[in-house]
Protein backbone atom coordinates (compact mmCIF):
# COMPACT_ATOMS: atom_id res chain seq x y z
CA UNK A 1 0.00 0.00 0.00
CA UNK A 2 2.98 2.55 0.70
CA UNK A 3 4.19 2.07 -2.46
CA UNK A 4 1.40 2.53 -4.48
CA UNK A 5 0.75 5.03 -2.10
CA UNK A 6 4.32 6.74 -3.30
CA UNK A 7 3.50 6.42 -6.81
CA UNK A 8 0.81 8.38 -7.18
CA UNK A 9 2.21 10.97 -4.76
CA UNK A 10 4.43 11.28 -7.39
CA UNK A 11 2.84 11.32 -10.17
CA UNK A 12 0.50 14.14 -8.76
CA UNK A 13 3.70 16.37 -7.86
CA UNK A 14 4.69 15.70 -11.94
CA UNK A 15 1.40 16.60 -13.15
CA UNK A 16 1.03 19.56 -11.11
CA UNK A 17 4.50 21.20 -11.86
CA UNK A 18 3.63 20.95 -15.68
CA UNK A 19 1.50 23.64 -15.72
CA UNK A 20 0.10 25.68 -18.93
CA UNK A 21 1.08 29.14 -19.22
CA UNK A 22 -1.34 31.33 -19.66
CA UNK A 23 -1.28 33.25 -22.87
CA UNK A 24 -0.19 37.03 -22.19
CA UNK A 25 0.00 38.46 -25.96
CA UNK A 26 -2.17 40.96 -27.12
CA UNK A 27 -3.35 40.73 -30.76
CA UNK A 28 -5.13 43.83 -32.27
CA UNK A 29 -6.05 45.19 -35.72
CA UNK A 30 -3.62 48.00 -36.24
CA UNK A 31 -4.00 50.87 -38.84
CA UNK A 32 -3.03 51.15 -41.90
CA UNK A 33 -0.61 54.81 -42.69
CA UNK A 34 0.44 54.11 -46.17
CA UNK A 35 0.20 51.94 -49.01
CA UNK A 36 4.07 51.68 -50.02
CA UNK A 37 4.20 50.16 -53.18
CA UNK A 38 1.84 48.38 -55.59
CA UNK A 39 2.72 46.37 -58.43
CA UNK A 40 0.27 45.17 -61.10
CA UNK A 41 0.74 41.96 -63.65
CA UNK A 42 -2.60 41.09 -65.21
CA UNK A 43 -4.93 40.45 -62.83
CA UNK A 44 -2.87 40.22 -60.03
CA UNK A 45 -1.77 43.47 -57.59
CA UNK A 46 0.90 43.21 -55.12
CA UNK A 47 0.76 45.98 -52.54
CA UNK A 48 3.26 46.53 -49.34
CA UNK A 49 1.35 48.38 -46.67
CA UNK A 50 2.82 50.33 -43.60
CA UNK A 51 1.03 49.39 -40.40
CA UNK A 52 1.29 51.63 -37.27
CA UNK A 53 2.27 49.62 -34.43
CA UNK A 54 1.74 51.36 -30.18
CA UNK A 55 5.29 50.05 -29.30
CA UNK A 56 8.47 48.64 -31.80
CA UNK A 57 7.35 45.55 -30.58
CA UNK A 58 4.47 44.84 -32.03
CA UNK A 59 4.75 42.29 -35.36
CA UNK A 60 2.35 41.06 -37.74
CA UNK A 61 0.19 38.10 -36.59
CA UNK A 62 -2.43 37.52 -39.77
CA UNK A 63 -4.39 39.59 -41.90
CA UNK A 64 -8.58 39.49 -42.26
CA UNK A 65 -10.22 40.27 -45.44
CA UNK A 66 -12.56 39.81 -48.00
CA UNK A 67 -12.96 40.26 -51.50
CA UNK A 68 -15.51 40.30 -54.07
CA UNK A 69 -14.47 41.67 -58.31
CA UNK A 70 -14.55 44.99 -57.50
CA UNK A 71 -13.43 45.84 -53.41
CA UNK A 72 -10.35 43.73 -51.70
CA UNK A 73 -10.55 45.03 -47.97
CA UNK A 74 -7.89 43.81 -45.58
CA UNK A 75 -7.98 44.53 -41.31
CA UNK A 76 -4.11 43.65 -40.31
CA UNK A 77 -3.69 42.51 -37.02
CA UNK A 78 -0.81 42.68 -34.82
CA UNK A 79 0.53 41.11 -31.78
CA UNK A 80 2.88 41.84 -28.84
CA UNK A 81 4.07 38.98 -26.86
CA UNK A 82 4.51 40.69 -23.31
CA UNK A 83 7.70 41.56 -23.58
CA UNK A 84 9.62 44.57 -21.70
CA UNK A 85 9.67 47.51 -24.43
CA UNK A 86 10.23 51.06 -25.11
CA UNK A 87 7.09 52.72 -24.72
CA UNK A 88 7.65 54.77 -28.30
CA UNK A 89 4.92 54.32 -31.67
CA UNK A 90 6.72 52.00 -34.28
CA UNK A 91 5.98 50.44 -37.35
CA UNK A 92 6.38 47.13 -39.30
CA UNK A 93 5.91 46.52 -43.13
CA UNK A 94 3.45 44.09 -44.05
CA UNK A 95 5.07 42.49 -47.18
CA UNK A 96 3.60 41.39 -50.36
CA UNK A 97 -0.04 41.11 -49.86
CA UNK A 98 -1.35 39.59 -52.97
CA UNK A 99 -4.78 40.41 -54.56
CA UNK A 100 -6.18 38.31 -57.51
CA UNK A 101 -9.00 39.95 -59.25
CA UNK A 102 -11.05 37.76 -61.85
CA UNK A 103 -11.53 41.21 -64.52
CA UNK A 104 -10.45 44.03 -65.61
CA UNK A 105 -11.79 47.30 -64.74
CA UNK A 106 -11.77 49.87 -62.17
CA UNK A 107 -10.67 48.05 -58.40
CA UNK A 108 -10.87 49.40 -54.87
CA UNK A 109 -8.34 48.15 -52.30
CA UNK A 110 -9.50 49.22 -48.92
CA UNK A 111 -7.00 48.83 -45.58
CA UNK A 112 -8.21 49.03 -42.15
CA UNK A 113 -7.26 52.13 -40.51
CA UNK A 114 -9.64 52.58 -37.16
CA UNK A 115 -13.70 51.46 -36.55
CA UNK A 116 -15.09 54.54 -39.23
CA UNK A 117 -11.74 54.77 -42.10
CA UNK A 118 -10.07 52.86 -43.94
CA UNK A 119 -6.92 53.93 -46.02
CA UNK A 120 -8.80 53.08 -49.82
CA UNK A 121 -6.64 53.49 -53.13
CA UNK A 122 -8.57 52.73 -56.42
CA UNK A 123 -6.44 51.21 -59.50
CA UNK A 124 -7.56 49.96 -62.98
CA UNK A 125 -6.73 46.64 -64.84
CA UNK A 126 -6.29 46.67 -68.16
Amino acid sequence: MKIVSLILLVVFIISACESVEPDTSEKYPLPAIKIEKIEVENYNVVSTILVGTPTPCWHYFQTEKSQDDFVYTAKIFGKYDGQPCLQMTGSFIREEVTITFLSSGVKTLRFWQNDSTYLDTTITLQ
